[in-house]
């Protein structure tokens, strides 16, 4: 990732670490009973292809610290970080994003509304929301003015999928596109190519990385048939 930069944009949401629990919840491979009422909710079926999701969670935090370091040191001078994450219930307290923070400087937090959401435990009410951090360069601007408008809570609704556990819908990346000016976007957690779709529908430049060759396989077969889908309209 360092002989990337300098990018314009990263919009990513890497894994949550959904495998370790300190409840009752999703435990495990991802591969149980609850990981698959999960899915029927919203998505978490077996876990990502490559990758179990469940690291000790000083382990966790440092990668995640370092991979926001790094994706800010390639950003342009006015390039910004999106960075996806959830809030965590964990041995009674909330394990908020911004831990995974390392200091830099972070202009805003967005709330993404799912309007769905699922829960085990009676220690707390259902989750439905998450947070988009905003971590960016001192010279990072909104698209124009009429952007600045937009909330700070965006509604849209979560999305279910067979081949990703933790999918998000296109019309979040379509979103943040359409409100800053990038030339260049990075989608360093890339599963199964959703930012790369909202980039080629606005005919932005993009760059995804991803380990897993069937995602990226899936990434492909959703391009070709996203293109085919836009000459059509064209």
């Amino acid at each position: 990732m360092p002989e990337l930069g300098p990018v314009d944009l990263v919009v990513t949401s890497p894994p949550y670490n959904m495998g370790i629990t300190s409840g009752g919840g999703l435990k495990g491979d991802g591969t149980g009973s609850k990981w698959k009422a999960a899915s029927r909710c919203g998505g978490l079926a077996q876990g990502y292809k490559e990758f179990k999701d469940a690291m000790p969670w000083p382990k966790y935090e440092k990668w995640q610290k370092e991979f926001i370091s790094l994706a800010y040191s390639i950003l342009s001078e006015t390039g910004a970080i999106y960075y996806n994450h959830k809030p965590r219930p964990w041995n009674g307290e909330i394990r908020l994003p911004t831990i995974y923070n390392p200091g830099l400087p972070l202009r805003q937090v967005i709330i993404w509304r799912r309007n769905g959401g699922i829960n085990f435990s009676q220690t707390h009410y259902v989750p439905s929301c998450e947070w988009i951090l905003i971590i960016c360069k001192k010279g990072f601007r909104l698209k124009n003015k009429g952007c600045s408008g937009e909330f700070d809570v965006w509604n849209i609704n979560s999305i279910k999928s067979d081949d990703h556990p933790c999918p998000f819908p296109v019309e979040l990346p379509l979103k943040i596109l359409n409100t800053v000016n990038s030339g260049l976007t990075l989608d360093p957690y890339m599963g199964r190519g959703t930012t790369a779709i909202a980039c080629e529908r606005l005919n932005r430049k993009w760059i995804g990385i991803e380990i897993s060759e069937e995602y990226c396989e899936i990434t492909a077969k959703r391009i070709e048939k996203e293109t085919q889908q836009l000459k059509l309209f064209n």
